[in-house]
């Protein structure tokens, strides 16, 4: 996490800030930077220095995985990309929100660390459903390379038909179109109670 200050303010001016930035993304390193001077706080170790340049990226990866205790497959579940099909009116791509990336990154995080009881709370109109697809694109991802020859399911439990119904119109169908076959087509039309639907993984067998 970088914050910048103008040439005519000290660097250190914006390190609470940057502080505070790395915390929310949940982030091992904050930069202060007034274009002259660079002031880098470890938030694991607390070490804060100045320093002549940003950590390489492959550095700054290796912290981040010791913060979040990754291990291989931990790192490799979360390298994957979000999901980038769904769009929005502009024809523009649907980029997770800060704090829905958070919170995708946290539930990976859980999952990488086999914990088997995971609950994401998040507020009316937070984009609930929007991130729920991305987990589900991301585990997919992850496990169509590290276990192809399996092909997992979602179960996605809701106390109402619309409620099922909806999601799977507006995020899910568009978000894994390109896979969106007879059954998930059903499922956005379908109005029977407990609705469970599999977006197929091509090439996959069950």
């Amino acid at each position: 996490m970088v914050e910048a200050k103008r040439a005519y303010r000290s660097a250190s001016d914006g390190l609470q800030q940057a502080l505070r930035y790395a915390q929310q993304l949940d982030v091992p390193l904050a930069y202060a930077t007034n274009g002259d001077e660079i002031i880098e706080r470890d938030l694991v170790s607390g070490r804060e220095r100045r320093v002549e340049a940003y950590a390489a990226p492959a550095e700054a990866w290796a912290r981040y995985a010791h913060l979040h205790d990754l291990d291989a497959a931990g790192q490799a579940l979360h390298s994957k990309g979000f999901n980038r099909e769904k769009r929005l009116a502009t024809g523009d791509v649907q980029e997770p929100r800060w704090y829905q990336a958070v919170a995708i990154r946290r539930v990976l995080s859980a999952v990488a660390r086999h914990e088997r009881r995971i609950l994401l709370l998040m507020a009316t109109g937070t984009g609930k459903t929007f991130t729920a697809m991305q987990i589900v694109h991301l585990l997919r991802e992850y496990h169509r390379v590290a276990n192809p020859e399996r092909n997992y399911r979602v179960l996605y439990l809701a106390d109402r038909d619309a409620l099922v119904a909806d999601p799977m119109r507006k995020d899910f169908c568009p978000g894994f179109r390109w896979r969106a076959t007879l059954p998930c087509r059903r499922c956005c039309q379908s109005q029977s109670r407990g609705l469970l639907r599999d977006l197929p993984v091509p090439g996959a067998r069950r």
